[in-house]
């Protein structure tokens, strides 16, 4: 029976992976495209960049709207929804015919996918055990990283050969197919029911029902650990978002490149942020039970390898004339290369670390919640760190990027400082709450045998 029930849990933990993968495509799709919407629409690039990072504060502020409705009702009907909403408005943004038109669409766009972080990562804490979200957290990862690659290759090769719409076109498309199997093949899983101070009560009671009111939401900011994470987070992003957002058109910008070019660049060093998150999170589930202060240590390792690696990889000189390779030697693409293939590998598992290391520190029907407050602060970041990058790079660098992506790696550092007092808080954060759901057992137990 219990093989039964993991096998469906399994099943439908990779649709929401899948879902992750299509609705993190649809939210970066703008950006190897900006080039070529802005010729489109006859405005400067940086216009264009400013809607992305208008649309990245916009899913911020709707994803604290879609976390409280998923920590109330049932989350599986919030996903449902979102996915109507942000595919058919993709599928829109073709309309579009001026930055004012486009930024509508997407804004729009953007508060049905805004959902798609605190359901997902709510329910898998309802699917998997504790010592084994890191790894899932890590598939989540991957998905996001997927669906940012996804776009990318769809922006960087289709370009070529037809308009900016036709992204938008299939990522509408693909992103429906997930909706029959979420409308009529699974159910949402029960809150709680993979922690281990809850057991007795579903063994006895069958549920956990526990209703939110106003004083629970004060322990999503009562915990210190809570705070310096969320903070960590929101100083990283800065440099890690910006970076993969404007990568491909610094290819094409500071290094010449076509746009093939650089899609096949980015594929390259890629490939590393599909299975690095996956193997950091399976590093840290299997030393979680006895340290699960290991998250924060292998989350510093990682943010001191990628400040290095964006330090010296974004500074290689080289240039191509569209295919051919002018300036440097194939030395230098080289270094480039293998360097930010493990920059970018050891960046992309600092998401799920941080995930991961929330889910030890909140209770079940708050999770949606703090990992809203963690995509707010992400997606803040994000935004602004791109605006930051786009301004720089147009107005101060003469529309180069190098320089300014290496600059960035500051806001990495100052991560990498606010994450030192956690190994003070966390565990004794992580007692307390073990304690209050302890508590919560018992009063529903005792209720029950009255």
């Amino acid at each position: 029976m219990n093989s039964v029930k993991n096998q469906k849990r399994g099943k439908f933990f990779a649709l929401l992976v899948l879902i992750n993968i299509m609705g993190l495509a649809a939210a970066a799709i703008l950006s190897p495209i900006v080039k070529d919407i802005a010729q489109a629409f006859s405005v400067q690039e940086d216009e264009i960049y400013y809607i992305q990072t208008i649309t990245l504060i916009a899913t911020a502020i709707f994803t604290i709207f879609w976390a409280f409705i998923a920590d109330k009702y049932e989350r599986i009907k919030v996903l449902r929804g979102s996915i109507i909403i942000w595919t058919v408005f993709c599928f829109l943004s073709i309309l579009a015919r001026d930055p004012l038109t486009l930024l509508l669409f997407q804004i729009v766009m953007v508060f049905g996918i805004a959902a798609i972080i605190p359901t997902t990562y709510s329910m898998t804490t309802d699917l998997i055990h504790k010592y084994g979200r890191s790894e899932s957290f890590g598939w989540l990862s991957m998905a996001q990283n997927l669906g940012s690659g996804f776009a990318f290759l769809l922006g960087g090769f289709l370009i070529d050969f037809s308009d900016w719409r036709t992204p938008f076109i299939i990522l509408s498309v693909l992103g429906t197919l997930g909706l029959p199997l979420l409308f009529f093949k699974f159910k949402e899983p029960q809150r709680g029911q993979m922690e281990e101070e809850l057991c007795a009560v579903f063994e006895q009671c069958k549920t956990y029902n526990y209703r939110l009111s106003l004083k629970d939401f004060r322990m999503v900011i009562k915990p210190t650990s809570n705070f310096l994470i969320l903070a960590s987070g929101f100083i990283s992003i800065f440099c890690t978002g910006a970076i993969g957002y404007t990568f491909v058109t610094m290819m094409r910008t500071d290094h010449q490149c076509s746009s093939t070019l650089a899609t096949i660049f980015l594929i390259i060093i890629f490939i590393p942020q599909i299975f690095f998150p996956i193997l950091l999170g399976k590093i840290s589930d299997k030393r979680a039970e006895k340290n699960p202060t290991i998250l924060i240590k292998i989350l510093i390792v990682c943010t001191i390898i990628t400040i290095i690696g964006y330090s010296i990889g974004f500074l290689i000189p080289f240039k191509f004339a569209g295919d051919i390779l002018i300036e440097g030697t194939i030395f230098d693409v080289l270094l480039f290369v293998i360097i930010l293939f493990f920059s970018l590998g050891f960046a992309s598992g600092i998401p799920p670390m941080l995930f991961s290391a929330l889910s030890y520190l909140n209770p079940p029907e708050t999770r949606a919640t703090i990992y809203s407050i963690s995509e707010v602060t992400r997606s803040i970041g994000r935004g602004v760190g791109i605006a930051i990058m786009a301004f720089l790079a147009v107005n101060v660098f003469n529309g180069f990027y190098s320089v300014p992506m290496t600059l960035s790696t500051l806001f990495l550092l100052i991560s990498a400082v606010l994450i030192i007092p956690i190994f003070i808080t966390y565990s004794k954060d992580i007692a307390k709450l073990q304690e209050k759901l302890k508590e919560r057992a018992q009063a529903i137990l005792s209720r029950k045998n009255i």
